[in-house]
């Protein structure tokens, strides 16, 4: 909570990340109330193609500006995507290609035929374009092009589903960035199984041939010339996305013995850091005395990364959650067929609600299972490990989440969206400010900022954390806006129907667009599981913004989407934008929590 001489002081956090000091703070006193000036929220009729569109046809209808939490968590997180893509093009990139010609060097000889050899080959050809010489490299890299569905890989021999591989988010439209997605998509899901088991078709002489090869990346990797490369990648990689799920290089002994005794020493290792995301093809049926996580034991060229939200939906699936109580399981989102019988096989919305505390709707069919409290337990815990950025987005969920009214929960749902949009990679300019001495035509009054003190405040801790993620100049901006609109909530929850602020709201779409790339304020979409049984996987999305009003003022909230869309043509942003347009699936795919409480 903000108090009397900290409205300004606690968003200086923000700044500090490119060492802009904060400006001095005001006397105001505590206490808030939320929408102090509501004057009926309701909906309004035609859906505008962003938000920056509907806020400039304001200004041009002579409008005053209702500015929304979903606007502000869209242009925060547009932000991010805008700090991301700059990393990833001009630090990320370059140092994956530098890497992987350096590992391709180290191993010499062994480029070329060895499983180790052409496992790189295939990453190096995705990350590059370059046509791997290997024919078996060759066949993998066609698959991954191809991002058809679960195939079985022709380097390592066991099934793998190339339909990740396919471009998504900010990465589709960039022919550079959709080379580094694929790659990076196949390092962190191509396996060297460590554990025989018939369940993903792994023998005994398999899995020593997969530690071996672990073994001879893994020493490449650590070698003189290339080390240096490796702990750079590795913990720019942990400081971006997060912990590493799996094994990779950073596992590797001082000084490692056989292939054999390494494999020993990892499998016992791994048994108190199992993985908690299984994304291991198997058959449940044969997995005999290993759990899945057992089974899925690996070693990764560059693991995915661990994101406690995934994870702890990994609970809230079969086989964590029981059978179906009630003829009403039949018809819930996350139903699913797994060998014939109905089980909970999905996750969407309803999922993040009950993780986050959002008010789920009691009675909900898609919480009728068995074992749903059980499982929620699990989800839990697993959602209070630490492993950034998932902590981030957690402790604003649980920041602003509880007792939350339907249009914030809308609001919230969005930016778990765009959570997962810029971690679809691993599960990842400069700056025209507004000038100041601008002088803006009509003040338009009755401008509303439909938030609270306590929501800037958590806004603020997030953006803390995407600076620290992504350093920016755009960071500090976003801490004087930030600023700025803490006094004015603090002033309207003292004092009802002042238009002082008029100004500065009616034009805050104007000043947050200049720390975004305008192209980005428009529908996208993540796939968040995949369901191999029914070939399916859950996408969500946030469309064309829904608008509202209150009193004479206009604004927009998120409007969401959760569907089934076949694996093999997972969709990305453009197609979303096109799917959306007078598409009768679509519609039937909204998702709004205003219908569920």
């Amino acid at each position: 909570m903000f108090g009397r001489r900290e409205i300004i002081g606690l968003l200086a956090g923000v700044a500090g990340a490119v060492n802009v000091p904060a400006r001095a703070a005001l006397g105001y006193g505590n206490g808030l109330n939320a929408y102090p000036c509501r004057h009926g929220i309701k909906a309004f009729d035609a859906a505008p193609a962003s938000f920056l569109a509907l806020y400039a046809d304001n200004r041009e209808q002579g409008r005053p500006n209702l500015v929304t939490e979903a606007f502000l968590i869209q242009m925060l997180s547009l932000s991010l995507r805008r700090a991301q893509r700059e990393f990833e093009k001009t630090v990320l990139l370059p140092l994956l290609v530098d890497w992987q010609a350096a590992v391709l060097a180290a191993l010499g000889g062994k480029a070329q035929d060895a499983m180790a050899g052409q496992a790189m080959a295939v990453f190096g050809s995705l990350l590059t374009g370059a046509q791997p010489a290997n024919r078996r490299a060759e066949a993998d890299v066609r698959l991954a092009l191809a991002a058809d569905g679960i195939e079985r890989s022709n380097v390592l021999g066991v099934r793998l589903d190339f339909s990740q591989c396919r471009p998504r988010g900010h990465y589709a439209d960039d022919p550079a960035l959709s080379r580094m997605f694929r790659a990076m998509r196949y390092a962190g899901l191509a396996p060297f199984l460590l554990n025989a088991s018939p369940a993903t078709g792994v023998d005994q002489g398999m899995a020593k041939a997969f530690a071996a090869a672990a073994l001879t990346l893994s020493a490449a990797m650590r070698s003189a010339a290339v080390r240096p490369l490796t702990e750079r990648l590795d913990g720019m990689l942990a400081a971006a996305f997060g912990p590493a799920e799996d094994l990779s290089s950073a596992d590797l002994p001082a000084q490692p013995a056989t292939a054999e005794a390494l494999r020993d020493q990892w499998l016992t290792e791994s048994a108190k850091r199992l993985p908690a995301v299984i994304d291991v093809v198997m058959d449940n049926r044969k997995l005999g005395a290993l759990t899945p996580a057992q089974a899925a034991i690996s070693w990764r060229i560059l693991p995915g990364r661990r994101l406690s939200d995934v994870a702890a939906m990994q609970q809230l699936v079969t086989p964590h959650v029981g059978a179906p109580i009630g003829p009403e399981a039949a018809a819930a989102f996350a139903a699913g067929s797994v060998d014939g019988q109905l089980v909970r096989a999905y996750v969407g919305f309803d999922d993040v609600r009950l993780l986050y505390g959002l008010s789920p709707a009691p009675g909900d069919a898609a919480f009728a299972f068995a074992d749903m409290t059980a499982g929620a337990r699990l989800a839990w815990a697993e959602a209070g490990r630490p492993a950034l950025p998932s902590d981030n987005l957690r402790r604003f969920l649980l920041k602003t989440g509880p007792g939350a009214s339907a249009s914030r929960i809308d609001a919230l749902l969005g930016l778990y969206v765009h959570h997962r949009h810029g971690l679809a990679m691993v599960a990842k300019q400069s700056m025209t400010s507004t000038p100041k001495g601008l002088v803006f035509a009509s003040p338009r009054p009755g401008a509303v900022l439909a938030t609270d003190l306590v929501f800037i405040e958590a806004l603020a801790e997030l953006a803390r954390g995407h600076a620290s993620r992504f350093p920016a100049e755009s960071w500090a901006v976003w801490q004087e806006h930030l600023q700025q609109l803490a006094e004015i909530a603090f002033r309207r929850s003292h004092i009802c129907g002042g238009d002082a602020d008029d100004r500065l709201l009616n034009n805050l779409d104007l000043a947050l667009a200049a720390l975004i790339d305008p192209g980005d304020d428009a529908p996208l979409t993540v796939d968040i599981h995949t369901v191999p049984s029914e070939r399916n996987a859950v996408q969500i999305g946030i469309g064309r913004p829904a608008p509202i009003v209150a009193g004479s003022a206009v604004g927009a909230n998120f409007a969401l989407y959760q569907w089934k869309q076949p694996m093999q043509s997972r969709m990305n942003d453009v197609e979303f934008a096109v799917w959306l347009a007078g598409n009768a699936a679509a519609a039937a795919a909204s998702y709004s929590a205003q219908d569920r409480f």
